[in-house]
């Protein structure tokens, strides 16, 4: 007879005795299950948009509890970039498994505004980094809002630089991308590729003729080609 104990583990009983078998979850098995049991719901509401959406300490909360069923702990970082004169917020959110010790990294990035009526700088930051959050933790849990729009000091950030309702739209779609590209590039590294090595790059240069990873400020037709690229390069690897 065989059991499983709480800590995923199988115990066979021969004899009277019970005998503890090395067959515990790797990490990938545990994030699948948390993606599974992960239900945050939309229970935020922005007043100038007139809608609800999840924050990022909405997901937190929910994580920190499944996580720690699984013997895992989330990690929440924070990396400012400079782009071409611009400040990117690199926000990583990182699943480790306590009992091997794994990995699993999940990055996304926002760009501080230049224009930041009624905020000073810290509030701007203190929003990117909210938004790069919320959709690195969307990366790692499998979580979709693409339907869902942002906080309401992410949302201020977007209006201000926004003239249009037809702007507007767009950008949601580009958004949208963007989210999906993130997404193919994080299971390249999975795969164990570093994408921002200088031999990735000159890959992509030359098979694809790709010259920039620079998904924030790529446009509709370079993210597309650059998830096209991501793809094929995936299977490529994935059947090594």
């Amino acid at each position: 007879m065989t059991f499983l104990n709480k800590n995923n583990h199988i115990i066979a009983d021969k004899g009277g005795k019970r005998k503890m078998e090395e067959k515990k979850m790797n990490v990938y098995e545990k994030l699948s299950h948390i993606q599974n049991e992960m239900k945050v719901g939309k229970n935020q509401y922005n007043k100038f948009g007139k809608y609800s959406y999840r924050s990022a300490e909405d997901i937190l909360a929910e994580a920190k509890k499944i996580c720690v069923k699984y013997r895992a702990t989330l990690i929440l970082t924070d990396e400012i970039e400079v782009i071409k004169d611009r400040y990117y917020v690199v926000a990583n959110a990182i699943l480790n498994d306590w009992d091997s010790n794994e990995l699993i990294k999940v990055k996304a990035m926002a760009r501080e505004e230049e224009n930041k009526k009624g905020m000073d700088a810290s509030q701007v930051t203190g929003s990117c980094s909210s938004y790069a959050r919320k959709y690195a933790l969307n990366g790692l849990f499998n979580l979709d809002d693409t339907k869902d729009a942002d906080t309401d000091e992410q949302h201020e950030v977007i209006q201000n630089a926004q003239t249009k309702q037809q702007k507007a739209e767009k950008n949601d779609k580009l958004d949208e991308i963007r989210m999906r590209c993130f997404k193919a590039q994080n299971e390249l590294q999975k795969l164990g590729i570093d994408t921002h090595s200088e031999a990735f790059c000159e890959h992509l240069k030359a098979e694809y003729k790709i010259s920039s990873q620079d998904i924030p400020n790529l446009n509709g037709n370079g993210l597309v080609a650059l998830i096209k690229a991501y793809g094929a390069i995936y299977k490529e690897n994935a059947k090594a």
